[in-house]
């Protein structure tokens, strides 16, 4: 009998605790989000339903980079006063954009430039991103150094997700810098 007992208690927690591991569960009310930059998500919010306990690896959603990322959810069940805990991992998997175009901060429209000086155009504009900390800056025209004149420039700052921004300004080349 006490053999019996021995066997059955075991195999009897063992399946409960097997019942209760299958019974766990996480749904998402929203899988595949996709969230833009900065944007502020609690990580609880995106559970519409559980069995167990639950709990996730972060309070909110990581959304200070774009990509793919995702988040660890656990659900869990005490049993036995706590003796036996069945856990379960779930992951929810998002994806963060960056759909805001770089900002221009100056346009450097009337610059004037030394002849015979070295043209960078980044010394000329001030442009920023929300995400992306070096912006690709390119212009189209042709500013001669060695040349006094006007000389009109289109300008595009474009981020690393692909936005974009642009504009017209002219670059004036004189025999010295003119001293305010």
């Amino acid at each position: 009998m006490i053999l019996c007992l021995l066997i059955a208690i075991p195999a009897a927690a063992y399946y409960s605790y097997k019942t209760t591991l299958d019974s766990l569960n996480v749904e998402f009310k929203d899988e595949g989000l996709e969230a833009e930059i900065g944007d502020e998500y609690e990580a609880m919010g995106r559970v519409s339903d559980s069995v167990g306990d639950i709990s996730s690896d972060a309070e909110y959603l990581d959304t200070e980079t774009a990509g793919e990322k995702e988040i660890v959810f656990t659900a869990s069940q005490a049993m036995f006063g706590g003796l036996l805990n069945p856990t379960k991992t779930f992951t929810y998997q998002y994806k963060v954009y960056d759909k805001t175009p770089p900002v221009m901060l100056w346009s450097g429209d009337g610059v004037v430039v030394e002849k015979g000086s070295e043209f960078d155009i980044k010394s000329v504009v001030g442009y920023g991103d929300n995400a992306d900390p070096k912006p690709e800056i390119k212009y189209d025209g042709k500013v001669d150094m060695d040349t006094v004149g006007s000389y009109p420039l289109h300008i595009t700052v474009t981020d690393a997700s692909g936005n974009s921004i642009d504009w017209d300004m002219t670059v004036n080349v004189a025999e010295s810098i003119p001293v305010s």
